[in-house]
């Protein structure tokens, strides 16, 4: 079983975060204690007992080698604990608790990242995900698709088109634009990959949201280019403010106005530009 969590963390090419020793929780504590979040915030880690009651496992099925369980923790609540967090309130004091794993909480990623020849572990910590920074060289992170002097990222995750573009901001990025026919080819090109299904659909940088059939980007700027589907857009029960492309017989990879919160993929976009930013 994976959660949605793990989900995200192996789009950004990481891991939920393992706490493999006390060293690896002080450090994660020192930067929960931020103001930034609340007394009630929890965090979800990498732990596991979805195999067996109480055997706790990281999700790739390795025993843990390091425990900080709250009082009177784990306790398998309505026999239905199986996921692992850290909780900031005054009775954990950043201890873990086991939890329902469908419940929404922030989260922590974690990757191994190259500096020079020096290889780092980071911790990617969260604002609903705020990470912590490498230094990217000249070429796109590992995972994006290159194209002059812009990268792409094409999610492995379905999201509301809010999300996406949150996700999108959180690698210091945002939904792609697509600002001419190169890249619309481009980005066809990327999505004929048989990973994708013939129904999927993409967020790209496009809405109405102030004036119906104004279509601009989400800095307010009219839209260069435009490659509308068949009879799109249609507005469809006058809420369709969103634009994705779409993958069907029907429509081909062309575009069409959509509902902004039916989840589906999305493509993130980042100049390839070396800068302080997120490694991947």
């Amino acid at each position: 079983m994976e959660s949605k969590s793990d989900t995200i963390c192996r789009f950004l090419q990481a891991t939920l975060a393992r706490v493999e020793n006390q060293h690896v929780q002080d450090f994660l504590v020192k930067k929960l204690e931020e103001p930034k979040y609340s007394a009630g915030d929890a965090f979800w880690i990498d732990a596991n007992d979805f195999e067996q009651n109480n055997v706790w496992l990281d999700y790739q099925g390795n025993a843990l080698t390091y425990t900080n369980w709250g009082p009177h923790q784990p306790d398998n609540r309505h026999d239905a604990e199986s996921c692992v967090v850290i909780r900031r309130d005054y009775n954990f004091n950043y201890k873990w608790s086991d939890n329902l794993c469908d419940e929404e909480f922030y989260y922590i990623c974690q990757k191994s990242f190259i500096i020079s020849v020096h290889i780092y572990t980071c911790f990617l910590c969260p604002t609903k995900s705020t990470f912590l920074v490498g230094l990217v060289y000249g070429a796109c992170p590992s995972g994006w698709e290159a194209d002059g002097s812009k990268c792409y990222l094409i999610s492995r995750d379905n999201e509301t088109m809010p999300a996406a573009l949150t996700i999108c901001r959180f690698l210091q990025a945002r939904l792609a634009t697509v600002e001419n026919k190169h890249v619309q080819d481009f980005l066809v090109k990327k999505l004929e990959e048989p990973k994708y299904s013939a129904g999927d659909a993409f967020w790209i940088d496009a809405n109405d949201f102030e004036q119906e059939n104004v279509w601009v980007d989400y800095q307010g700027n009219a839209l260069t280019y435009t490659n509308w589907g068949p009879h799109q857009p249609n507005n469809q029960y006058g809420t369709e403010s969103c634009v994705v492309i779409r993958r069907d017989f029907n429509f081909n990879y062309k575009w069409s106005d959509n509902h902004c919160d039916e989840e589906f993929y999305y493509i993130c976009e980042k100049s390839s530009v070396a800068s302080p930013g997120i490694v991947g």
